[in-house]
């Protein structure tokens, strides 16, 4: 597994240039079999990235639209994001894609005391990721109902090969199941823009951090979930556009001010010190 992750990592690193690879040319970067490859090619759709292939002599594959979606792992003292384990995610999401029951421990948060680990028996039903985390959305055996959990703080999952059958994900959206728990969540601020652009335009910026409505001609709403109110500023800026607030915390409205405040005075112009006379 850990040979498999990390051949996936490499992988996705060489498709995030964006650029089209001619299979043989990406299986010979890998030291791989195009056989081999094609298999980590289905690896990270199953993940939710966005594959593009092109068959016959002169076919390769290349990163399709909307792949913002955030790496394998992150695990950089530079990155806000938590960390995902690339063998946690590659076994959840094998488990999920052969509906197989999943057992792992789960560190607790809320009512039980902080860092306490719990074990679960669940039924995977799918990976999203939301507001830059990974979430699983599964049906908690031993609860009887549906939650979610998030990647980050799930340990030494572990396939039963036992089967399910699958059932309905209530709303029938998994990642809007996720925000909706969000929301409940006091921790969680919503924020809502108004964004002086095409839906088209902002989808491919925001990828599944946010959902994205149309509201008129070159305009469109952008809402999101965010814990800390940096990324919800950081995911407005790479829009690229004008934006107005229409839901947010004074805590972000703050903040934002402040990041405003800094870059403005980032690049106005020096006054010159004058020299002392002799």
């Amino acid at each position: 597994m850990a040979n498999t992750s990390s051949r996936a990592l490499r992988l996705l690193s060489l498709l995030q240039t964006h650029r089209f690879w001619p299979g043989g040319e990406l299986a010979g970067r890998l030291e791989v079999s195009e056989r081999t490859l094609r298999r980590d090619i289905d690896r990270l759709r199953e993940l939710g990235y966005p594959v593009d292939s092109v068959r016959g002599v002169e076919g390769g594959y290349q990163l399709g639209q909307g792949a913002t979606m955030p790496p394998l792992t992150v695990d950089s003292p530079f990155s806000e994001a938590p960390t995902v384990r690339a063998d946690v995610l590659a076994t959840v999401a094998q488990t999920t894609r052969d509906t197989e029951r999943l057992r792992f421990a789960y560190r607790a948060r809320g009512g039980q005391a902080a860092g306490e680990e719990v074990r679960r028996h669940v039924e995977p039903h799918q990976l999203v990721t939301v507001g830059r985390r990974w979430y699983l959305v599964g049906y908690d055996l031993d609860r009887q109902d549906w939650r979610s959990f998030r990647l980050d703080r799930l340990r030494d999952p572990m396939g039963t090969r036992a089967r399910f059958r699958p059932r309905g994900i209530p709303g029938g959206d998994a990642a809007d199941y996720v925000r909706k728990g969000l929301s409940r969540n006091e921790a969680a601020m919503r924020v809502v823009a108004r964004v002086q652009a095409r839906p088209e335009d902002v989808e491919p910026r925001v990828g599944r951090w946010a959902t994205v409505e149309s509201v008129g001609d070159d305009e469109c709403r952008v809402t999101m979930q965010a814990r800390d109110p940096r990324w919800a500023i950081f995911g407005l800026g790479v829009l690229e556009t004008p934006f107005s607030l229409e839901e947010a915390p004074d805590e972000l409205r703050a903040q934002l001010a402040a990041w405003a405040d800094r870059f403005a005075s980032a690049t106005s112009p020096t006054p010159r010190r004058r020299g002392r006379r002799a």
